[in-house]
């Protein structure tokens, strides 16, 4: 089975909450995709050499994990924004 891991997180406790997630995938005999979703630059080295979520990545997946830091209740706009053109895109196929 694939697994796309994609996370938001302002620190890096978004980023282990993925790597956690991830981990448990592997252990599961899954293989993995992890990727970055935000709009700003890798800050002090937090989120540094992820890429962003690509189409052929949700192609490739037959599980999607979002992991969102639970900083707040509300979605980041980023994160919005992701789900909105995830949601076109399957609308699309239909």
């Amino acid at each position: 089975m694939n697994v796309l891991v994609i996370f938001h997180s302002e620190d890096a406790g978004g980023e282990k909450l993925a790597l956690d997630l991830a981990l448990g995938a592997v252990q599961a005999k899954c293989d993995i995709r992890l990727r970055f979703l935000g709009s700003a630059e890798p800050q002090d080295g937090i989120h540094k050499g992820y890429v962003a979520p690509r189409v052929r990545d949700l192609e490739w997946a037959d599980a999607l994990v979002l992991a969102v830091a639970p900083r707040s209740f509300a979605l980041r706009a980023e994160v919005q924004e992701f789900l909105g053109r995830l949601a076109k895109q399957s609308g699309d196929r239909s």
